[in-house]
């Protein structure tokens, strides 16, 4: 029965991302709404850390949670990293690098061990990136339980993966529906079932 549980939780999250992403032609205006597909995502997480539901300080902590996790790990942009390595660099997409922390981190790394800004903003690099951008704001659940850190680890393989599918193999996403048909459509779809998934199964 806990497996069925946690196959639901996927597929649901798997499409509160897809419609948080854009991804589908909603039949109505509010359904837009930033701010209501916000509230959706956190009203989803809330029970995944409701131990009692008579006690209002686990109410607060399932609610501040919640808001983190949408926060930190969903609201945050991935816009420069997401392709892993595949568009047109130019100053405003290194600006887009830079807004946030991990690049520091990327660029340490890459400084050091290659010596050369000519590897920067590669797919190594998106993919470091991207790992950091997704795992970092799991680590508050990863002092509960550090296997939540493997659902932030898993996105970028999913990206890069769909990514390199795509391109070996365009036949097959023109085969999905049209909310799929592109690597980032079927990442974002995947990815939002790693998350329901795996936050309802490490609880």
């Amino acid at each position: 029965m806990d497996i069925l549980v946690f196959l639901i939780y996927g597929i649901i999250f798997a499409f509160w991302r897809r419609w948080f992403g854009g991804g589908f032609n909603v039949p109505y205006h509010w359904m837009e709404n930033r701010f209501i597909q916000a509230c959706t995502g956190i009203v989803l997480m809330i029970p995944v850390f409701l131990y009692d539901y008579l006690d209002w300080q686990n109410w607060l902590l399932a609610v501040l949670l919640s808001v983190y996790l949408y926060a930190q790990f969903w609201s945050r942009g991935h816009g420069a990293c997401f392709d892993l390595g595949r568009g047109e660099l130019d100053e405003s997409i290194i600006n887009r690098y830079n807004e946030r922390w991990y690049h520091k981190v990327v660029d340490y790394i890459f400084d050091n061990m290659f010596q050369s800004s000519k590897e920067k903003y590669g797919f190594l690099y998106d993919f470091i990136y991207m790992s950091l951008r997704y795992t970092m704001p799991l680590v508050i659940l990863g002092i509960i339980n550090p296997k939540y850190l493997l659902i932030g680890l898993l996105i970028s393989p999913i990206y890069a993966f769909m990514w390199t599918l795509s391109e070996k193999e365009p036949g097959l996403f023109a085969k999905l529906p049209s909310w799929l048909q592109s690597p980032t459509g079927i990442s974002e779809f995947l990815a939002g079932f790693v998350f329901g998934f795996g936050i309802i199964a490490l609880r």
